[in-house]
């Protein structure tokens, strides 16, 4: 079994984001991390003809997790498979990719890996994107849907921190051993299913489904593992306005992020 891998889940509007993904690991991944990718089962002959079938695994989602639900949106399901790739058993911990992430300079296991087989655990209050979401919205993350969610997970798991805590963005670093321990602790203790919870969740708390907010306030209440605290790993542009407001100051420049991250995401919406 290995360490650490990494994993991207996609599917066909998303596959030349792959490619430029799969290029990248192949230029920076200095100790030759594997690679695994899945997608839906009817996806895969596409996957295969746009990345070939060298260096990364291609998996179909339907393997990992079936959705049982009707009417559960893409972006639901995405995050309910990506929960479950610690069911394959290949590894102790994974790296989770957006499609749309590429890294930008070498990578090795130590960046991932704090000591023996903990990874380290994103956590930060994301004091950057508070101030983009006031510029560029006037709005407080204080007060958003996500510090809602982040308030309705420690409601469920028993926490009453007053930080809020940002367990993102995308790419997120897992530990198996956490979310087998909230399958096994939480979910099968109290006889529900994994996407029964969520639903559950959105629709007690009027919040949305967020699976990096699961897994880390789990973590937070239960210390399933040594947290050893980092920021995040990629400069993830969340807004058009972000580009523009770093274009218009100098400051985008893939050389000065390459001192602070692995790579970047820019979301799909962004020119």
């Amino acid at each position: 079994m290995e360490n650490i891998v990494l994993y991207c889940k996609s599917y066909r509007g998303d596959v030349k984001r792959v490619k430029k993904l799969k290029d990248s690991i192949e230029k920076y991944n200095k100790d030759n991390i594997p690679f695994y990718v899945s997608c839906p089962k009817e996806d895969k002959q596409l996957f295969k003809d746009n990345l070939g079938t060298k260096n990364y695994t291609l998996i179909d989602d339907e393997n990992i997790y079936e959705i049982k639900s009707k009417g559960i949106d893409g972006w639901r399901s995405q995050q309910l498979v990506k929960s479950f790739f610690h069911r394959l058993k290949v590894t102790k911990n994974y790296f989770c990719l957006d499609s749309d992430a590429y890294f930008i300079k070498n990578f090795y296991i130590d960046d991932f890996i704090a000591e023996g087989d903990i990874p380290y655990t994103l956590i930060h209050e994301n004091k950057e994107l508070q101030q983009y979401r006031k510029l560029f919205h006037n709005s407080s993350f204080q007060t958003c849907g996500y510090a809602k969610a982040v308030r309705s997970y420690r409601d469920i798991f028993g926490s009453s921190y007053k930080k809020i805590y940002d367990y993102g963005p995308n790419p997120y670093l897992w530990s198996c051993k956490v979310w087998e321990h909230f399958h096994k602790n939480y979910l099968n203790a109290n006889n529900i299913s994994y996407e029964d919870f969520q639903i559950i969740m959105e629709h007690q708390y009027k919040i949305q489904m967020r699976e990096a907010c699961t897994y880390g306030e789990y973590l937070l209440a239960t210390k399933v593992i040594d947290i050893i605290p980092t920021c995040p790993f990629f400069k993830v542009y969340h807004w058009q306005e972000m580009v523009d407001f770093e274009k218009k100051n100098n400051i985008f420049n893939e050389d000065i992020l390459k001192e602070s991250y692995l790579g970047i995401i820019y979301q799909s919406n962004i020119k």
